[in-house]
């Protein structure tokens, strides 16, 4: 993994993700929120080794932000090794 992303479990990690989505939510959705960050298969330096799906559907928009999210935070953030979230299906890399 990168050395110069900062660490995190899941648990911060979605703490930070549900504050920033609150601050670009849109206002006409109260439903939809920022799911347990999930582990993925180690990749190459720079890759990101976690992600957030399945996202809800939602008519507002919301998947699209909570993925622009996941991207911003994944060019700064690492999952912590030994994050105890279910990783993430199989069924993403086939």
């Amino acid at each position: 993994m990168d050395t110069n992303k900062q660490k995190a479990s899941a648990e911060e990690l979605q703490h930070m993700l549900i504050a920033a989505f609150d601050r670009v939510r849109p206002p006409a959705c109260d439903k939809c929120s920022v799911p347990l960050p999930k582990p993925l298969p180690p990749v190459a330096t720079g890759g990101v080794n976690w992600w957030l799906g399945p996202l809800p559907e939602c008519p507002h928009g919301c998947p699209s932000f909570i993925g622009w999210l996941w991207h911003q935070f994944g060019i700064r953030y690492e999952l912590l090794e030994g994050s105890k979230a279910a990783p993430a299906p199989d069924l993403l890399f086939r």
